[in-house]
């Protein structure tokens, strides 16, 4: 897409995310098998609702803006899947690689933290009506999940992997 405009422009990074958010919930079912820890399957499996649900209200938002959320594939998030996915062969030990799992999703969770923010300042610029909202409200959640994941990590999932040979 040519990007001759703000809106252009927003419509662009709009797009991105869409794809973002549609390759992780396709990737995260695999993720989720390689999780040894029930508690970090269980937040992962929170992280697939929450994407799912984020990609229908993405799927709204295109539908009320009357935009085509396809077309378009983010490099970004295919390269940090890749990152993971890599993870799955190279780390032996299930502790480790739990560890891992969580440095991948986080990685992923703060692209789109730092994305969903940006189209949300573009969609009230743009005066799009409640979608900025929406967008703040999609972000504050990839935050809470990042937290959480933080709080797995320090908890448990890193002593583990630390001490685990």
């Amino acid at each position: 897409m040519k990007v001759r405009s703000f809106d252009d422009l927003f419509i662009d990074l709009f797009r991105d995310l869409y794809s973002a958010e549609t390759q992780l919930a396709e990737a995260l079912p695999e993720i989720i098998e390689c999780c040894s820890n029930p508690d970090l399957r269980k937040a992962f499996e929170k992280s697939l609702n929450t994407t799912q649900k984020d990609i229908e209200r993405l799927d709204s938002i295109a539908r009320e803006m009357e935009v085509d959320p396809y077309g378009q594939t983010c490099p970004v998030m295919g390269g940090l899947i890749s990152e993971i996915k890599e993870f799955f062969k190279d780390v032996e030990d299930e502790n480790v690689l739990d560890a891992a799992l969580i440095v991948g999703l986080q990685k992923a969770r703060h692209y789109e933290i730092a994305s969903f923010g940006t189209v949300a300042a573009f969609a009230h610029i743009l005066d799009y009506g409640n979608v900025g909202n929406v967008f703040h409200e999609i972000k504050d959640e990839k935050q809470e999940d990042d937290a959480d994941l933080t709080n797995l990590a320090k908890g448990m999932i890193n002593e583990k992997a630390l001490f685990h040979y």
